[in-house]
């Protein structure tokens, strides 16, 4: 295979994408013309994992400390009246809307009060400043990590970022962070993303860089019925490996030492449909509600009605009246009388 490498990174143009209220983006799929809301590829493999329930006990703990630690918070919690039951009393919707718009506002305060977003910021300024052109300014505290990152990735040649992809099969799309080309793979460019937390499980972000790999590149909505995509091949001039991506971690905690980590996107593309079809299957159980009431009594009229019409016994009879008493009248009575004589 021959291939010359890009001169340039390729940076995709500035794409508007339009999002639902849920911040996920509203994607029309190839040779379609309706608007449909994808998942954000970050967050796909969320439905196999208990991430988000982790995630919501850990805020809450902040919040709780929050709460308890100032007490012009914990009055303000304190004057809020919010009910959704009999035994505290209830209170209009439109009381209760409010009343939990507020106490959600001292819960959000109270967390930032006790710093939960501190490593996020400053995880989000080192993923920033190792984006190439960045020309902020590396604080102290972030020197290692830009340091770490120049470091791990010096065989690599980074040749596009920042470029957002979708993929129909998956129904999800997000922006990946690079395309670097390796020595080790030859003819072939590998999807790559950037980690700055302490944590994180490998197998997400497989999930997360398959559905990058076997995407196309978003350009926009279609203009009169065309499809306004490249492929990854197309957009770049080279091929994306199928089957190994690069997670770059240089975390802002200083542990672990920055590294360059391979991930296997055949595994990640195996369990990527298995969230996808999991996904599906939590909002076809949504849609469905809690199902239609049933007429019980119209059902038991029909079978006393289908067992009255071939009732040829007195014991027969007598046990159909025990089984269909509530129901049982006169009239079905005088229907055994006729029957039996």
């Amino acid at each position: 295979m021959e291939w010359d490498p890009l001169v340039e990174e390729r940076v995709a143009p500035n794409v508007v994408v339009t999002r639902s209220e849920r911040g996920n983006p509203l994607i029309v799929p190839r040779g379609e013309t309706v608007p449909v809301e994808y998942t954000r590829a970050s967050y796909l493999a969320s439905f196999l994992t208990v991430e988000g329930r982790q995630l919501s006990a850990w805020r809450q703990r902040y919040g709780i400390q929050g709460v308890a630690r100032f007490k012009d918070l914990a009055a303000r919690a304190a004057a809020v009246f919010y009910s959704t039951g009999r035994l505290t009393g209830t209170q209009p919707i439109s009381a209760r809307q409010a009343a939990a718009r507020e106490l959600d506002a001292v819960f959000d305060e109270a967390c930032e009060r006790m710093g939960i977003s501190e490593a996020a910021n400053l995880g989000t300024a080192g993923h920033s400043l190792t984006e190439p052109g960045n020309q902020g300014q590396v604080p102290e505290e972030l020197a290692d990590v830009v340091a770490g990152y120049n470091e791990v990735t010096m065989g690599l040649e980074r040749v596009a970022s920042e470029v957002f992809v979708v993929c129909d099969e998956l129904r999800s799309g997000g922006t990946f962070d690079s395309v670097y080309l390796s020595p080790e793979y030859p003819g072939w460019a590998l999807i790559g993303d950037t980690k700055t937390g302490k944590n994180y499980h490998q197998a997400e972000f497989e999930i997360q860089l398959a559905g990058y790999s076997r995407g196309e590149v978003y350009l926009g909505d279609p203009i009169d019925g065309a499809d306004q995509r490249l492929t990854l091949q197309e957009y770049l001039g080279l091929p994306i490996h199928p089957s190994v991506g690069l997670l770059v971690h240089t975390s802002v905690t200083g542990s672990p030492k920055p590294r360059v980590v391979k991930l296997d996107l055949d595994r990640g593309w195996r369990l990527a449909k298995q969230a996808a079809a999991t996904r599906d299957a939590r909002r076809e159980i949504e849609k469905v509600g809690i199902g239609e009431k049933m007429d019980h009594k119209a059902v038991a009229r029909q079978a006393l009605d289908e067992a009255l019409a071939g009732v040829e016994t007195r014991e027969a009879a007598t046990e159909l009246w025990r089984r269909f008493k509530p129901i049982w009248t006169d009239a079905d009575g005088e229907t055994v009388k006729g029957r039996l004589g």
